[in-house]
């Protein structure tokens, strides 16, 4: 059997840090997929009429989820 153990530094020098910068930018891509995936629920919960009232369609909800929806 082989065991695996890593070992964590808290230096931003070596493969430490490159690995805790590795770990931090997959957490805030996480995050980031995880407040996407709220945000188009909370969209598609929305009636026409609601969304009339914002100025937007479901035609936009892509454009909106991506960051490049423009009026």
């Amino acid at each position: 059997m082989t065991t695996l153990t890593l070992h964590h530094k808290t230096t931003s020098h070596g493969h430490g840090g490159r690995i805790a910068h590795l770990f931090a930018a997959l957490a805030e891509w996480n995050r980031g997929r995880r407040r996407r995936r709220e945000l188009a629920a909370e969209l598609a919960s929305m009636s026409e009429l609601e969304l009339h009232d914002l100025g937007i369609s479901r035609a936009d909800f892509p454009a909106i989820l991506d960051g490049s929806f423009r009026r």
